[in-house]
């Protein structure tokens, strides 16, 4: 049985820390446009984005310790992008012993091609969730 389980993963422009726990997620997207093609030789720089998840735990194993990492994932499914943490997960109240969310905000994030890429979550290096999105040239307002 698994440990864990995606409630979601997000794409944002922006998430605002509010009161008593909640967020607020503005510009919520599955879609990025760059305004030349990128390559291998010059990547283009998309100005910044939000990661959100919120991820359940679903076995009392699931408690404590865990590593985390969120990666981008590029179309030739090589990493274009990585970064992580730990987290010490307690149990709550709720529909499940215990949820944790994470949100990296990520600035200067270099694409190399347009195509499908995707958004993956570990834990302790199993992957718990994932988002596809797209990175695109910006249509022309001809």
């Amino acid at each position: 049985m698994k440990k864990f389980r995606p409630q979601y993963v997000l794409l944002a422009d922006q998430v605002q820390e509010v009161k008593d726990g909640k967020i607020n997620i503005l510009g919520i997207f599955e879609n990025i446009f760059l305004g030349e093609e990128p390559s291998e030789e010059n990547p283009r720089i998309f100005q910044g984005f939000a990661v959100v998840a919120s991820i359940a735990a679903l076995q009392e194993d699931a408690l404590g310790a865990h590593n985390v990492e969120i990666r981008i994932v590029r179309p030739n499914k090589q990493i274009g992008g990585q970064a992580g943490g730990q987290i010490h997960i307690k149990p709550v109240g709720g529909p499940y012993l215990a949820t944790f969310r994470i949100v990296l905000r990520l600035q200067g994030v270099a694409f190399r091609e347009y195509g499908r890429h995707r958004v993956v979550v570990l834990v302790d290096g199993e992957e718990v969730g994932d988002q596809y999105f797209m990175v695109g040239p910006r249509k022309s307002s001809e």
